[in-house]
């Protein structure tokens, strides 16, 4: 098998250039510039509030701890 590999090993190469620049081609992205933003979407955008300070003693807001009733789940007679 190795006198065959010898005699397509050129074609076998060219096929894999050729293959790997069709598949480069159809997967790029074509890279369009964005149009400046217009005055009216320039004054959409309003900067966000510095975030609060958050004490890592303090429990998460929607940590609620509790127990539950003796009698949880309730038993179904």
């Amino acid at each position: 098998m190795l006198w065959l590999f010898g005699q397509i090993w050129l074609w076998l190469l060219a096929a894999f250039v050729l293959g790997a620049a069709a598949g480069a081609l159809v997967m790029r992205r074509a890279r369009r510039p964005a149009p400046p933003p217009v005055q009216a979407e320039q004054t959409q955008w309003l900067p966000r509030p510095p975030d609060e300070y958050v004490d890592p003693e303090q429990p998460d807001r929607g940590h609620r701890s509790g127990t539950l009733p003796i009698d949880w789940p309730p038993s179904q007679s």
